[in-house]
């Protein structure tokens, strides 16, 4: 069907693949908006590209959540997957996770704060996941220190230079 959206975690691969993590959510957000039920298990092992850059979801484990639960869930296992990689300096992985956090913000649509912490307060967390066995409330409130943080960035270069932002 393809190959893992991100093979290697490094800032290359991630600005290589950017386009197509773009294309992956804007697929993800489109279905999410007609019905929530979300993947589940939506992480860049799970998203394959074929030799003509399609999108296939592979996986999933479907269920009931917020429609922000796939892009919570995709950046917290990226996140956790930085960080356990000895080959990616912090910086690269901050650069990332920004790069991500942004994405995020412009493909989801969000430039009320209230807007994204509704959807953020509706995840609920699944049993079973990828995701080390911490407080799993600690993942939540980091994705939405880091998001809340996109939205004012985003917002006010939309209002300094509205042409810009597409």
């Amino acid at each position: 069907m393809g190959f893992q959206l991100l093979s290697q975690y490094s800032l290359v691969e991630f600005n290589k693949r950017y386009s197509l993590i773009e294309k992956a959510f804007s697929i993800q957000w489109e279905k999410l908006s007609e019905d929530i039920i979300v993947h589940g298990d939506f992480t860049h092992f799970n998203i394959l590209v074929d030799l003509n850059d399609k999108v296939h979801f592979i996986d999933d484990k479907s269920h009931k959540n917020s429609k922000l639960f796939d892009f919570f869930y995709f950046y917290s296992y990226l996140n956790q997957c930085l960080s356990r990689c000895q080959t990616i300096s912090y910086i690269d992985k901050e650069t990332i996770l920004e790069k991500l956090e942004v994405l995020i913000v412009k493909v989801c649509n969000y430039t009320l704060e209230s807007d994204f912490l509704n959807d953020a307060k509706d995840i609920n967390f699944p049993e079973e996941w990828g995701l080390r066995n911490e407080d799993k409330q600690t993942y939540v409130l980091n994705f939405q220190e880091r998001i809340i943080s996109s939205i004012k960035i985003f917002n006010s270069s939309v209002s300094l230079n509205p042409k810009q932002v597409s």
